[in-house]
């Protein structure tokens, strides 16, 4: 079971805080400005194995390339004894493995979000009201740390003859394996929405069984999202 490898994480870690705070400041007997504002920091870290490589995995859009691995009989690392075994010897041999030369996957998911509202209330003409600005922003990104490669550039090595599939690789070889990986930010996303409010309360009419409340408000939001995806994740280059 893969999960039972070194350093793998069966719950995810996680780091958070929070921070808020309020003020209000008495204007004069009718009237009160406020302010109040929030932030909350997020990390979620996960650390998995390996990734898989072989036939049975093609990557690319839609799948389709195939992520095939052969080991050819001019290799040094060949398995000829194993090989003849099964009448195969001489002949080019699929491997299905997993990259623990470029390392357990582990990637960091940070999300940060923040606030801050200012505004008035209090009486006039017999009416309550209340008026507000609000500015909101969240932001999301997914690190790549470590294991995550771009297949593209680590299959043609793999399938090079270069590496010894059936025990440890020289520290020469790992560096170029691991030079394929991808540490780097994969997602980064960023939504700002920013807006104003007010609402007003009180008697509309005087009526013989008593009055007519009547409470009205009204809103104006704009919203903005921003969103980077990295290509070679994006593109399912990154198994």
């Amino acid at each position: 079971d893969p999960s039972g490898d070194a350093g793998v994480l069966m719950i995810n870690s996680d780091k958070q805080w929070n921070a808020y705070g309020k003020g209000t400041f008495q204007l004069n007997n009718n009237w009160q400005a406020y302010v109040s504002a929030n932030y909350a920091h997020d990390e979620t870290g996960s650390i998995i194995q390996p990734s898989p490589v072989s036939s049975i995995f093609p990557f690319g859009p839609n799948h389709s390339q195939s992520g095939a691995i052969t080991i050819q009989p001019s290799s040094p690392y060949y398995p000829h004894e194993a090989a003849a075994q099964f009448g195969l010897d001489g002949k080019p041999l699929g491997v299905r493995w997993r990259t623990f030369d470029n390392g357990l996957r582990s990637k960091t998911d940070t999300n940060e979000q923040a606030s801050i509202y200012t505004g008035r209330k209090g009486s006039m003409w017999n009416w309550d009201w209340d008026g507000s600005v609000y500015y909101n922003e969240g932001k999301t990104i997914e690190h790549l740390d470590d294991g995550y490669f771009d297949y593209r550039i680590l299959q043609p090595l793999l399938n090079s003859g270069q590496i010894n599939f059936f025990g440890p690789n020289t520290p020469a070889t790992i560096a170029m394996e691991r030079a394929a990986n991808i540490n780097a930010d994969v997602v980064d996303t960023k939504a700002k929405s920013y807006g104003a409010d007010v609402k007003t309360s009180g008697e509309s009419y005087k009526l013989p069984a008593g009055s007519l409340p009547l409470a009205l408000g009204g809103d104006v939001l704009t919203e903005t999202p921003d969103q980077d995806f990295q290509g070679p994740f994006v593109g399912v280059y990154a198994p």
